[in-house]
Order: structure tokens, then sequence, then C-alpha cells
């Protein structure tokens, strides 16, 4: 076997293993979201009016960070959105 295609073989199968890798990471990656959903949260976050006792205001870290579930385990009788 000659260099090039030594060369030409490795060249392959560290393509295919990176696509296989990329690929793994981008379905993980999409498993990992918390709290509402983006469009459920503008939805509730739109029409809410007189119905809560706390409202969470931020970016995509209050989004992501932050729980209503769990804060309203905490905070019994709150209307938390």
């Amino acid at each position: 076997m000659t260099p090039r295609q030594i060369l030409r073989e490795r060249s392959v199968h560290a393509g295919l293993i990176t696509v296989v890798l990329l690929a793994a990471i981008g379905f993980a990656r999409h498993g990992d979201q918390q709290g509402l959903a983006p469009k459920s949260f503008w939805a509730i976050k739109c029409a809410a009016r007189d119905r809560a006792d706390l409202v969470l205001i931020g970016d995509s870290r209050t989004l992501k960070g932050l729980s209503p579930e769990a804060m309203a385990a905490e905070l019994p009788g709150a209307r938390i959105f």
C-alpha cells in the first residue's frame, strides 16, 4: 500500500468518525431544555394580566434556569409565571 493510499484511507476514517461524533453531539444537545418551551413562555407572558403574584423577567438565563414549578413548591399559594 502506498503512502498516498494510506493517507486517503485514514482521511476517510477520520471524516466518518467526525460526522458520527458531530451527529451524536447534535442529538444530545436537544434534550437538555429546562423550564417552558420558548413559544409557551411568550404565549403565557403576553396573555397574563392580573394572574400572577410573582413574574419572572429576564433574558435566556431566566428562561432556561428558573423553574416556576420549583418555586411554587417553596411558595404555596403563590401564582408564579
